[in-house]
């Protein structure tokens, strides 16, 4: 966040919520739940999550039993920086897009954390998974794949989507309209960000577009009970 919208009011709801500089876009994904258990974000992966800052990673909170906790990470903490490189957001600590998704280990971080009372230390972190990686195409820019990862995903399922997402309207989700003119999900489903880290003089808020997950290699089995989820729907 920057500075000016630090302490701003984000009311709790079933949508991730966000405030960031004009430089930064962050695209929100729907997944379906059958889909979820495959999803690692970037929260999970690391251990944590913060608040960006020219200064460095403020931390807001640790998930138990993580590598993060395992070593020592605590809330208030400021990582200023990863193998010698500045860090100012979550972003900075993941791995390139260009990293083959073959490789299954992660990259172990060299942290410089500085507590809460001022002291400084060196923090190694060995991520136990990497983060999903998303290829995101925008309807009015066919011919560009974005590339990122899933920083944060939802704990809360949605209640409806936008409209522009509905299959009525030609998107992916598919919903039913309730007494308030709001779109529902037929099945749960929950909402993902995820960064954009080019292009941004070509982006606006409210676009949309496809997006695609890479992740690990499912059984035959897996892909046939998916199929068969997405395929067969019925009511009793």
């Amino acid at each position: 966040l920057e500075d000016r919208n630090r302490n701003c009011l984000l009311p709790d709801r079933t949508h991730l919520l966000s405030i960031a500089p004009d430089s930064e876009f962050q695209a929100v994904v729907v997944i379906d739940q059958g889909d979820r258990n495959d999803m690692v974000s970037a929260e999970e992966s690391l251990g944590f999550s913060g608040i960006s800052s020219p200064a460095g990673l403020t931390i807001t909170s640790v998930l138990p039993d993580t590598p993060a906790a395992r070593a020592g990470i605590v809330p208030g903490d400021q990582i200023t920086s990863n193998n010698g490189s500045d860090v100012t957001r979550l972003a900075d600590l993941l791995p390139p897009t260009t990293d083959s998704t073959d490789e299954t280990a992660p990259r172990p971080l060299l942290l410089s954390v500085k507590s809460t009372g001022g002291e400084n230390r060196e923090v190694k972190l060995a991520p136990a998974r990497s983060p999903t990686r998303v290829e995101l195409k925008f309807d009015h820019l066919p011919a560009r794949t974005y590339e990122g990862f899933i920083e944060k995903i939802s704990r809360r399922d949605l209640e409806f989507v936008p409209e522009l997402l509905s299959n009525k309207l030609g998107g992916e989700v598919a919903t039913a309209t309730d007494r308030q003119g709001r779109e529902r999900p037929l099945s749960p489903a929950y909402q993902a960000t995820v960064l954009l880290r080019k292009d941004p003089a070509l982006l606006k808020t409210g676009l949309r577009g496809r997006s695609r997950f890479l992740v690990d290699t499912r059984t035959p089995y897996q892909w046939i009970y998916r199929w068969y989820r997405r395929t067969f729907r019925f009511r009793l």
